[in-house]
C-alpha cells in the first residue's frame, strides 16, 4: 500500500472546505496508510459476515479521513478477509482496477513504473473544471440537446409506482443486480450485427435500452446516460482518479423503429458529445439542472454503456477478480484469492444501469437496479426484452442470474 500511495497523489489527497465555502484537495506527503488488521482467530462465516457487513454500512468521510481504507480480518475458519472500500471522489472504475492491480504487483514484487500524471495536471488538462469559457461551452451544448422542448420524464420505474424519482442523485434506493451471459452464438450475432452496419456492440446496447425504456415510459425520446472511460491520453492509463465522464445522449428510442437506424444515430450523437464530456457538472444541481427538472425533464436516471474495461477483465494479473458475475479464484501459489461476493453494488443512484462486459465466457451484461424503481421480475424481463432486441435469440443466452435470489438460496 505504501509503495501505491507513493505513486498516486489521489490516494494521499485530503478534502477541507474553506473559510469562503469552497472545498479544496490537499495532497500530503506518503505516511502511513489506513490499513487496519483485526484478529478473528477461529471466527466461522456467520461472524465475519456480521463484521464485513458492519464495516460496508460504515461509510467513508473524505473531509474528514482518507478517501481508502483497507481492513483486514484475520484468522477466520475460511481464511483471511480483504475489505477494501474507496470514496468514488477518487475511484471510478478503471482506477479501481489500476489500484487492485498495483497492489498485487507490489505484493508479488514486480517492479512498478513512475507515476506519470499528477493530480493538478489531470485538472488543468483533462477535466478542465477551472475553465470558465470551457464550462461554458459544455452547458450549451446541452441546453441545445435538449432543447426548447426537453424530453418528459418516462413513465416508467419510480414515477410509474407513484414515487418521486432520484432527480439530484441523493436519494437512492437498495440496488438488485441481474446478469445475463451470452453463449458464442449469442456473442457472434450482436457482434456480427455492430460490425455491419459500422458501429460498435456498445452503441448497439445504447439503441436496444433506449426503445425498451420508450415502450415502458410511453415517450418518444429518451435521455441516456452514457459512461466512457476518458482514459484517451497513455499518460492516463496508470492513474487512479476520477477520470470517468458521463455522457447525455438524446435517444429517439420511441420514434425510430429501426434498431440499426437509432445505433448509428446514437453512434454519431456520442462522438459529438465527447468533446464536452464529463457533463456531471449539472446532474446534481445548478441553473441546468433546475431549468430542466422545472420543465418535467431529467438528467442521469437512466445508464447504458460498458461495465469493465477489458484491459482488467482479460491479461492483468488480476484479472480473474476483476472480471463481474461469476467467481473466480485468483491462484498466487501458496495464497489463494477469491471474492466474497460477486454482487457489485448495494445502493442504487440511477433507476437502471444496464452495460455490457467481458465475462470469462465472453460477452456478458450487467443491470444494476434501484429496487423502488423495479422489481426482480421486472428488472427480468427488462434484460430478456433488450436480448430480444439485439437479436440475441433463444439459442445465444446461457443464463440470466438474479444475484439476490442466488445469495437467498445459498
Amino acid at each position: 500500500l505504501k509503495r501505491v500511495e507513493e505513486r498516486q497523489e489521489s490516494l494521499r489527497t485530503r478534502f477541507v472546505v474553506d473559510n469562503d465555502g469552497q472545498p479544496r484537495a490537499l495532497i500530503l506527503p506518503c505516511g502511513e496508510p489506513p490499513l487496519v488488521v483485526e484478529d478473528m482467530p477461529g471466527a466461522d462465516a456467520a461472524a465475519v459476515q456480521a463484521r464485513l457487513s458492519a464495516l460496508l454500512d460504515s461509510p467513508l468521510d473524505p473531509f474528514a479521513e482518507a478517501p481508502y481504507r483497507v481492513t483486514v480480518l484475520r484468522g477466520g475458519e475460511d481464511g483471511d478477509v480483504v475489505v477494501a472500500q474507496g470514496h468514488h471522489l477518487i475511484f471510478d472504475g478503471w482506477a479501481l482496477g489500476v489500484f487492485v492491480e498495483e497492489v498485487f504487483q507490489a505484493f508479488l514484487g514486480i517492479p512498478l513504473g513512475p507515476p506519470e500524471m499528477t493530480v493538478e495536471q489531470y485538472v488543468n488538462e483533462f477535466d478542465r473544471a477551472t475553465d470558465p469559457v470551457f464550462m461554458a461551452e459544455r452547458e450549451a451544448y446541452v441546453r441545445e440537446l435538449y432543447g426548447a422542448n426537453p424530453p418528459p420524464l418516462p413513465n416508467f420505474g419510480r414515477k410509474a409506482k407513484g414515487l418521486a424519482p432520484n432527480l439530484d442523485r441523493t436519494q437512492a434506493g437498495p440496488g438488485g443486480e441481474i446478469f445475463a451471459f451470452l453463449n458464442a452464438t449469442g456473442h457472434e450475432k450482436v457482434q456480427t450485427r455492430a460490425r455491419r452496419i459500422g458501429i460498435t456492440e456498445t452503441s448497439l446496447l445504447n439503441a436496444a435500452v433506449a426503445q425498451a425504456i420508450a415502450v415502458r415510459g410511453g415517450v418518444e425520446d429518451v435521455i441516456l446516460n452514457i459512461p466512457a472511460a476518458m482514459r484517451t491520453d497513455r499518460r492516463l492509463n496508470n492513474f487512479v482518479g476520477w477520470v470517468h465522464g458521463s455522457t447525455l445522449l438524446r435517444a429517439p428510442g420511441g420514434a425510430v423503429a429501426d434498431l440499426d437506424v437509432l445505433g448509428v444515430m446514437l453512434s454519431d450523437q456520442l462522438n459529438r458529445a465527447l468533446v464536452y464530456t464529463p457533463f456531471e457538472f449539472c446532474f446534481l444541481d445548478g441553473d441546468l439542472h433546475d431549468d430542466l427538472v422545472a420543465k418535467g425533464s431529467y438528467l442521469a436516471l437512466f445508464v447504458s454503456g460498458m461495465q469493465t474495461p477489458d484491459r482488467f477483465a482479460r491479461g492483468a494479473t488480476t484479472s480473474a477478480l476483476q472480471r463481474q458475475g461469476k467467481t473466480e479464484e485468483l491462484d498466487l501459489g501458496l495464497i489463494k484469492v477469491a471474492p466474497l461476493s460477486a454482487k457489485l453494488l448495494r445502493y442504487a443512484i440511477n433507476e437502471i444501469d444496464l452495460r455490457s462486459f467481458q465475462s470469462a465466457d465472453g460477452l456478458a451484461y450487467r443491470l444494476g437496479y434501484d429496487t423502488t424503481a423495479l422489481t426482480a421480475a421486472e428488472g427480468l424481463e427488462l434484460v430478456a426484452d433488450v436480448l430480444d432486441r439485439l437479436g440475441v435469440g433463444p439459442d445465444g443466452c446461457e443464463a440470466i442470474v438474479d444475484t439476490d435470489a442466488e445469495e437467498k438460496n445459498a
